[in-house]
């Protein structure tokens, strides 16, 4: 009897789970990361977390199958101790880690940025396969996906760099990274069959299978817009990768071809755009349909038209994709601009193109940049959220952002301008942090509530990989996954507000320049023979009265404005004599950028003034400026 129960005690001994190992407590802002090394045991379930506020009292706090954990209540100012034990498969405990403490404390604008790109920036990581490059469409509570999306492919490309410049991978790693997706894409095959292909004519599946780097399925399209992302990626790894050393000359070699085999001559459509889609079952045409109006596709345009080798037949090709800009420039809730209802069609050129101050035709007929006019879009999205005609719960100032993203019944364009279009009470934090160089002062405290406030119950937007994908108060939901083409505007569009890393290399690609000047694009850097415009970060915007549009008119017109703070506006119409005739606005404004419709059908043709004066709340003079229009009936 002894040796049987000498033999039972040494199993249960044998088996025990072993403590978890490099246990590392994370002080965030309210909240504290927790990461360990795996324990390497078949037997284990997962981990138990244990916490105290004292050292001596410690309470079960969750339980977890990742060796990873982040404390969502972890007030600031107060110190936290943890341990962590594994859990085998009968629910026996086993060896508890070592003891780490933590305490949070609140960050500032600058540290709270460096942790959304970090914990953003661990998405590229994790979601991708090191071997073939392939970075999966998302992250779910299962794991990285089998489908992967080649945009997001070219936003994990773009993020290894942002990696490496913050010290969280090394160059080294980043250019294996990047050479072997790069190998991939070069030497998997493409063609006309139905399978075991990666793309036709240069141009890629949307989905690419993570393990193969195949066309994922058959109900997968060839994606011209998708493909315009991978492109960027690669392009910007092009210039980045600048050093003389074997693996970035191959690097570099290996972005030109890829980009030099893209057919653009063979997606351009018969009335002269950029095609849409194709599948194999058409054969050798692709979709008579080409991409037109203001949409994420500019970059697909200034593509088309800078490729040295197939470029697109059209010369004109920009000239059709913004042939119904016209009908798209309107005022939308104040903002006079380009309207396209998603915010992500603001964002994703503008991720690898600096467009300010350089303007084409259009823009330069409006006094604006493609900048300004991102500025406006989510200035609008914002006044449409706190409006909120909708009623919709969660909906404020510091609550918003309508763009593509999950929603409880799926993934869909949620959208403002030009529409409404497809608003259901679903709120994506890619919104306010893909636009944080155009407003900084409205996207980042909307990001910080967002990482604060918004929860369902233990359920918190904030997770493993930064922001969850969205979320709909109105539903009690919150989005379990994390998508790549969401994840990518955050981490790049804080770079670029914060360094301006992406836009300083870009700035260097001739094809992305003679497509520029193609399209009809100057001044700025694009005229400069140095890359030497300053990449400060933006400031908000000044007060500034426009010039009325139309002008001269019959009748209706219209008065641009920006003020840079609260104030009551005053617009008074006067006639060449100096005499005030009309007030065409009177009332208290918050800080936007704005448009007022005047109808002068009552007052005879001829010259007038228009002057704007702004005040404070205690009367005192902000601002005061005039200009002249033109009457003519």
């Amino acid at each position: 009897m002894k040796i049987l129960i000498t033999l039972v005690l040494a199993q249960l001994c044998f088996s025990q789970i072993q403590a978890p190992e490099s246990l590392s407590a994370r002080p965030l802002d309210g909240k504290v990361y927790l990461k360990w090394k795996p324990v390497t045991s078949p037997n284990i379930k997962g981990y138990r977390i244990y916490r105290s506020t004292d050292n001596v009292n410690f309470n079960f706090l969750a339980f977890t199958t990742k060796p990873s954990f982040l404390d969502q209540k972890a007030e600031n100012g107060k110190s936290f101790y943890y341990y962590v034990l594994g859990v085998d498969n009968n629910n026996i405990e086993g060896l508890h880690s070592d003891t780490v403490s933590a305490k949070p404390y609140k960050m500032n604008d600058e540290e709270f940025l460096d942790m959304v790109q970090e914990f953003t920036f661990r998405y590229f990581i994790d979601a991708s396969n090191p071997e073939n490059g392939m970075i999966s469409d998302r992250i779910t509570p299962q794991g990285p996906s089998s489908h992967c999306s080649i945009a997001a492919i070219g936003f994990g490309l773009t993020a290894f760099a942002v990696g490496v410049e913050h010290g969280w991978i090394s160059r080294e790693e980043a250019k294996d990274r990047v050479y072997k997706t790069l190998k991939w894409l070069w030497e998997g095959p493409q063609g006309k069959e139905l399978s075991g292909t990666t793309g036709y004519k240069g141009w890629f599946y949307h989905f690419l299978d993570f393990n193969t780097g195949l066309r994922h399925n058959l109900n997968v399209e060839l994606s011209t817009v998708d493909t315009q992302l991978l492109l960027s990626g690669i392009l910007f790894c092009r210039e980045y990768f600048d050093r003389d050393d074997e693996m970035e000359n191959k690097i570099r070699a290996l972005a030109d071809s890829i980009y030099f085999r893209v057919d653009f001559a063979w997606a351009t459509t018969p009335s002269g755009g950029i095609t849409t889609v194709w599948y194999p079952q058409w054969g050798d045409n692709p979709s008579p349909n080409g991409w037109t109006g203001y949409n994420e596709m500019m970059g697909l345009y200034i593509l088309a038209l800078g490729s040295p080798t197939k470029p697109t037949t059209n010369p004109d090709a920009w000239k059709f994709y913004t042939k119904d800009y016209d009908s798209q420039w309107r005022p939308f809730m104040g903002y006079l601009f380009l309207n396209f209802p998603p915010l992500f069609g603001h964002q994703y050129t503008h991720v690898w193109v600096d467009f300010r101050g350089i303007q084409d035709e259009f823009m330069r007929s409006k006094g604006i940049d493609y900048f300004e006019n991102s500025r406006r879009a989510t200035y609008a999205n914002r006044a449409y959220c706190i409006a909120n005609p909708n009623k919709f719960k969660g909906y404020n100032a510091l609550s918003w952002g309508l763009t593509a993203s999950d929603d409880p019944w799926g993934y869909r364009a949620h959208g403002a301008s030009g529409g409404p279009w497809d608003d259901n009470g679903t709120i994506a934090p890619t919104a306010p942090g893909g636009s944080i160089p155009f407003a900084p002062e409205i996207c980042i405290p909307t990001l910080r509530y967002m990482y604060d406030s918004i929860h369902v119950g233990d359920n918190y937007l904030w997770g493993e990989y930064g922001f969850k994908d969205a979320y709909n108060l109105s539903q009690n939901w919150i989005a379990s996954d994390y998508i790549g083409i969401d994840q990518g505007p955050i981490l790049l569009m804080i770079e670029n507000y914060r360094t301006g890393l992406i836009w300083k290399y870009m700035r260097k690609n001739p094809y992305i320049i003679s497509g520029l000047k193609k399209a009809g694009f100057s001044g700025g850097w694009l005229d400069s023979t140095v890359n030497d415009i300053p990449l400060e970060k933006t400031k908000p915007f000044d007060f500034e009265l426009g010039q009325n549009y139309p002008n001269p008119f019959n009748s209706k017109t219209n008065i641009p404005f920006k003020i840079s703070v609260d104030s009551h506006v005053k617009i008074d119409i006067f006639d060449i004599t100096g005499k005030r005739i009309d007030t065409a606005l009177n009332s208290n404004l918050p800080k936007g950028i704005y448009s007022i419709a005047y109808d002068a059908s009552e007052i005879p043709s001829g010259v007038y003034l228009y002057r704007i004066i702004c005040s404070s709340e205690t009367g005192g003079l902000i601002f005061s400026s005039s200009k002249k229009m033109s009457l003519l009936k």
